[in-house]
C-alpha cells in the first residue's frame, strides 16, 4: 500500500508541477527549434519539448530510464524553473529511502501500547532524525542550494542563521535538533530536576554540539555563529524580546553584559539555582539593564522601559485583540505606571487626612479616565475591565464608595 501511494503521488506530482510550469512559462513555444539550438542540444539528455501532447506528458516525466542526475540535468536544459525541478525530483529521492522508512514505521507500530514513552523512544527517534538528514543530504546533492525553497526551513534558529549559504544553514539547524532532543530526553527523565551528574551531561552535550560546530563552520562563521547563538548571547536576546533593538544596541547590551559577572556563571536553568541565587541574579539584570538604559537616547530608553514592563504581554494582547498598534500598548503601558506612581503619593502622604485623601484619588481617577476616553476606541474602553489597570481602577472605586470610618 505505501509503494502504491508512493507512486501515485510520484506521478501526480510530475504532471502537475509540469503542466503548472508549461501554464506559468509566459515564452513562445516554437515547434522548430533554431540551428544554433541544436549544435548545443545534448543527444543523451533532450531537452523537455514543448511539442510534446499533455497525454503523453506523464509517460515522458516518469520515464525511469534516467538517472536522478541526468533528470536534473535534462531539466535544467530545457530551462525548467528551479522550484518546479525541485517537485519533479523531491519523490524520486524519496523513493530510494522508502522501504527504510516502512521498516521505521513497523517499528514504531509494532511498540506496545503499554510502554510508557510519550511518541518515540530515544533511539527510534534518533534514527528518524537521521535518515531524514540523509535523504535530504541526497536532494542536496542533486540540486545544491536549488533544493532549499524560498519558503521553506523557516525553522525558528533560521533567520540568525541567514549568514550561511543554504547547505550549512541545514547542517546547523540539524545540529541544533539532535542536540536539543538529546537535552529534552534528558529532562523528561529527571522530569526538570537537576543533579550534578545532570549538570555534567548537559556541560558534555554542550562541549560536543560546540565541536561539531567548530568543524562545520570557518573560523570568521563560527565567530558570528557566538554572536548569535552563545550562551551570552541567549541571555541577551531574552532580555530584549519586546525590544526592536537595532544591531549597533544589541552589540552594545552584549558587550555590557559579557564584560559583567553574569557571564561567568550561566545558569543551564533556574532550577539549577537557589532562591537566593535567582534573586542576586534578576538584581544584576536590573543593574545592567539600567547601565545599557543610560547610553541610549531618551525616547530609546522609554521603549526598553515598556519592553521590560511586566504588564508588556498582557496589555499588547489585549491591544492586538481589537486591531490596535505598538503605540497604544506603549500608552497604556506608560498611563498605568503614571497612575500607580502618583497613587502611592497620595497614599503614602502622611499629611492629608482621609477626607483629602480621597479627594485626590477621585481627581487621578476623572483624569485616568479621560487618557483612556483619548487612547482607547469605545470596545477596547469597554473591555479594559479585564485588564490589569482596569481591574485597579475599579478596585479604588469600589473602596473610595466604601470609604471607611
Amino acid at each position: 500500500m505505501l509503494r502504491l501511494l508512493l507512486a501515485l503521488t510520484l506521478t501526480s506530482n510530475l504532471v502537475i508541477g509540469a503542466l503548472w510550469w508549461r501554464q506559468r512559462d509566459p515564452s513562445p513555444r516554437p515547434t522548430t527549434a533554431p540551428p544554433e539550438a541544436h549544435a548545443q542540444a545534448e543527444p543523451i539528455r533532450p531537452s523537455l519539448r514543448h511539442d510534446i501532447p499533455d497525454t503523453e506528458l506523464a509517460a515522458y516525466l516518469t520515464d525511469p530510464t534516467p538517472s536522478d542526475a541526468d533528470a536534473v540535468a535534462r531539466l535544467r536544459a530545457a530551462g525548467v524553473p528551479a522550484d518546479v525541478i525541485r517537485l519533479l525530483i523531491r519523490p524520486r529521492v524519496h523513493a530510494r529511502f522508502i522501504s527504510r522508512w516502512q521498516a521505521l514505521v513497523e517499528r514504531s507500530a509494532a511498540l506496545p501500547y503499554w510502554t510508557p514513552y510519550r511518541g518515540l523512544p530515544d533511539d527510534l527517534r534518533r534514527e528518524v532524525s537521521l535518515l531524514g538528514r540523509e535523504e535530504h543530504a541526497a536532494l542536496v546533492d542533486l540540486l545544491g542550494d536549488d533544493a532549499y525553497a524560498p519558503e521553506e526551513g523557516r525553522h525558528y534558529h533560521e533567520a540568525k542563521l541567514d549568514f550561511l549559504p543554504p547547505a550549512q544553514r541545514s547542517v546547523m539547524r540539524q545540529l541544533h535538533d539532535d542536540y536539543g532532543d538529546l537535552r529534552a530526553s534528558l529532562l523528561a527523565q529527571n522530569g526538570g530536576i537537576f543533579t550534578s551528574t545532570d549538570r555534567e551531561v548537559l556541560n558534555y552535550l554542550d562541549r560536543e554540539q560546540d565541536n561539531e560546530i567548530r568543524a562545520v563552520l570557518s573560523p570568521a562563521d563560527y565567530e558570528e555563529y557566538q554572536r548569535r547563538f552563545s550562551p551570552s548571547a541567549s541571555a541577551v536576546q531574552r532580555q530584549l524580546q519586546h525590544f526592536d533593538a537595532t544591531a549597533a544596541e544589541y552589540a552594545s547590551l552584549l558587550e555590557l553584559y559579557e564584560d559583567s559577572p553574569l557571564a561567568e556563571s550561566v545558569p543551564s536553568s533556574p532550577l539549577a539555582m537557589s532562591d537566593s541565587g535567582n534573586r542576586a541574579r534578576s538584581q544584576a539584570w536590573k543593574e545592567l539593564l539600567a547601565r545599557f538604559a543610560a547610553t541610549l537616547p531618551p525616547d530609546r530608553a522609554a521603549d526598553l522601559t515598556d519592553a521590560l514592563d511586566r504588564n508588556f504581554l498582557q496589555y499588547n494582547r489585549f491591544v492586538q485583540e481589537f486591531g490596535l498598534g505598538s503605540d497604544t500598548t506603549r500608552g497604556l503601558l506608560r498611563l498605568d505606571r503614571s497612575f500607580r506612581s502618583q497613587e502611592l503619593q497620595v497614599r503614602s502622604d502622611p499629611h492629608l487626612t482621609v477626607e483629602q485623601r480621597n479627594t485626590a484619588l477621585t481627581a487621578l481617577l476623572t483624569q485616568a479616565d479621560q487618557q483612556l476616553a483619548a487612547l482607547l476606541p469605545p470596545d477596547a474602553l469597554a473591555a479594559l475591565p479585564s485588564s490589569s489597570l482596569g481591574r485597579h481602577l475599579t478596585f479604588i472605586r469600589q473602596r473610595l464608595a466604601q470609604p471607611r470610618p
